[in-house]
């Protein structure tokens, strides 16, 4: 079986370093060594400090010219010379030459079997070896052996870490492929949903355009003589109804495009301020009040005058607008109605780092398929009615990001909406500078 090398870290050395002195004292040797095997040479280890030892570590010699370690490696057994001059199986020992006559040693093995070396000592004079040292040389070996199967644990720990660690990374890189797939994908979505949105305001636009650029066309081909004043006043009347609808059309569009402007929200892009949440509140109420009498939709307001946070006041009053405008527009009208339309808005301070808002309604609800994709973009269910499915979108990224919070929704068909916002009293926007 060929023979490979054992790698031993460096402090493990210094260990076997002071056992191979302890060694030499304890069997009044010149030598004490730790040996160890390459596939074509056997180097010292460790060579005892002891004067007379002939030995220096890190020395090698070919294998195959007949060392007494080879013996014991091949044998995988004990080997005793008592005096190699006195026998012909190794009178021509190499190591007769450094004087070492007398030779004591047994193999080192590694977890897995494969030969290490040796360890043993050696004597310039004849020695017979009482039995007690030979004992005490298996023990020692033993305990070298142990000190191998904590080094092959360590190195088997090393490859498993080694490999976890590239598991990990390939892990990593498919999940930014994953993750640069669903990008890919959203915004495909966010491309497709937004083209389809504008499709209708911007056709509806151009089909006016084109019908009021036929009748100046025709008006301008009419005699002068031949138009009268009631054709002068239903070209204007058809011009002012024109104007109108593409007014409204540009308008919806514009909304549009301000919406899927708000996709990308940067958390530096809010500044900071101190703020009442009450005066928020009201701001977001500003403008809604005929909303409020048209969906015949009562309102409950709670909210303490002396609760303040340090965020972005903008930020909050979209969401609170958004979340306002959602109930109007879907919870109420039509046969699941409830008898009397409610909207409430609360807030507390849960500790003295963190708000809670919560605005509910008693409408409608909102179907199970849809909840789980309420927040997603174009996610709407009045599709073609006005809705463009935006709106909770972008209440969503500026909870999350310009907010730095949490925003929940819980809903049942028939039983209203609640939802609920989880808000940090110091957001993650840039303080305003103060002048």
């Amino acid at each position: 079986m060929p023979y490979r090398r054992h790698e031993v870290p460096s402090e493990v050395l210094g260990k076997w370093q002071e056992t191979a002195n302890a060694m030499a004292g304890i069997f009044e040797v010149p030598a004490a060594l730790i040996m160890r095997v390459h596939p074509e040479q056997i180097e010292v280890l460790v060579a005892a400090h002891r004067e007379g030892n002939p030995y220096e570590p890190h020395e090698t010699a070919r294998l195959g010219t007949g060392l007494y370690c080879e013996t014991v490696m091949a044998s995988r057994s004990l080997l005793e010379v008592p005096n190699a001059l006195e026998d012909p199986l190794w009178s021509k020992n190499p190591d007769i030459a450094l004087n070492m006559i007398a030779y004591l040693g047994v193999p080192l093995l590694w977890p897995d079997q494969s030969v290490f070396g040796t360890i043993c000592v050696l004597d310039s004079k004849r020695r017979q070896f009482e039995a007690r040292y030979v004992e005490l040389l298996w023990e020692l070996k033993k305990t070298v052996e142990r000190d191998f199967a904590l080094i092959d644990r360590q190195l088997q720990l090393e490859r498993s870490n080694q490999e976890l660690a590239s598991t990990l990374q390939q892990l990593q890189q498919a999940q930014a492929r994953l993750l640069q797939v669903k990008k890919n994908a959203a915004l495909d979505s966010l491309v497709a949903g937004l083209a389809h949105q504008l499709n209708t305001p911007i056709g509806n636009g151009l089909m006016v355009a084109s019908t009021m650029q036929d009748r100046v066309r025709e008006f301008a081909a009419l005699p002068p003589r031949s138009i009268s004043g009631q054709g002068l006043r239903d070209f204007l009347q058809t011009l002012g109804d024109g104007t109108e609808i593409l007014m409204s059309s540009l308008g919806k569009a514009s909304e549009l495009v301000l919406d899927f402007k708000q996709l990308a929200i940067e958390p530096g892009s809010w500044r900071r301020h101190r703020f009442s949440v009450a005066a928020v509140v009201e701001e977001a109420l500003t403008g809604r009040a005929k909303a409020l009498r048209e969906a015949d939709c009562s309102l409950c307001v709670d909210v303490p005058e002396g609760l303040e946070m340090d965020s972005a006041a903008n930020a909050l009053a979209q969401v609170l607008s958004r979340l306002l405008d959602n109930s109007l527009r879907h919870a109420f009208g039509g046969d699941a109605a409830p008898p009397r339309a409610q909207i409430e808005i609360r807030a507390r301070a849960m500790s003295e780092t963190e708000v809670l808002i919560e605005l509910s309604d008693n409408g409608r609800g909102i179907a199970t398929e849809l909840q789980s994709r309420i927040f997603d973009p174009f996610v709407t269910g009045r599709l073609g009615q006005g809705g463009s499915g935006l709106g909770l979108h972008v209440a969503h990224n500026l909870v999350t990001v310009a907010l730095g919070g949490e925003i929940e929704l819980h809903s049942r068909p028939g039983e209203g909406t609640r939802v609920l916002l989880r808000l940090p009293m110091q957001g993650p926007g840039v303080a305003a500078e103060l002048h």
